[in-house]
């Protein structure tokens, strides 16, 4: 009986931490049946064998459970490390390119950014807090077969420093990227505005919409 109980009480949650006195209680009553006994030896052979089962399962399973219990308290741990799922639309790669290259995406939909150009903000611009302030023009072509509504993501870095967006609508330099949908074969271009520290050394990261890459314009 204490045999069948303890094999049964090592598969149940908490209730295997005790399980395995229960088996040691069966085997100990099972040796002194059998050594009292002449006969009916077999049932307390079974008994014995059958409370080592459940002595075994359950130092097993406690572990087991102690373990999967340890490992959830920890991820709900402030601080703890979680690993974040991965999500398709979204991709850490880059599309390399220089500046004046036509980068053209898998479905037709091309992506230009021009070589940066100086020049002298107004005296309503804003942002120009840099040594060097320069405009770049961005043109998008829908070569896909279906529209494409523009959506972009920007930035620009110089010698590893990000650049300061300058705002200049009397240079033609707008506040805001563009948000609006290109028809199948239509073009549309923008001017951005940056101010970095070396003209030199300036990459312009941009990706016209989810879920296109990025790509990244050197000089």
């Amino acid at each position: 009986m204490l045999g069948a109980v303890a094999v049964i009480g090592a598969f149940v949650p908490f209730v295997t931490y005790g399980s395995w006195f229960i088996g040691v209680a069966g085997m100990a009553l099972g040796v002194v049946a059998l050594l009292r006994r002449a006969r009916g030896r077999g049932l307390a052979v079974g008994g014995i064998l059958l409370s080592g089962l459940g002595f075994l399962l359950s130092i097993i399973l406690a572990a087991v459970y102690t373990i999967g219990f340890l490992s959830s308290w920890g991820h709900g741990m402030p601080g703890s490390p979680d690993v974040a799922p991965t999500s398709p639309a979204v991709s850490a790669e880059t599309i390399p390119a220089v500046f004046g290259q036509t980068v053209t995406y898998d479905d037709g939909l091309q992506l230009q950014v021009s070589a940066p150009t100086t020049f002298d903000p107004s005296s309503d611009a804003r942002g120009a807090d840099q040594a060097w302030n320069l405009s770049f023009t961005v043109t998008v072509y829908n070569g896909s077969t279906a529209d494409v509504a523009l959506d972009p993501s920007l930035g620009v870095y110089s010698a590893g420093v990000a650049g300061s967006p300058i705002i200049d609508p009397t240079s033609g330099i707008d506040a805001g990227l563009p948000a609006d949908t290109i028809a199948v074969g239509q073009t549309r271009s923008w001017v951005i505005g940056s101010s970095v520290e070396n003209p030199a050394d300036v990459t312009v990261q941009i990706g016209p919409a989810a879920p296109y890459l990025v790509s990244s314009f050197t000089n």
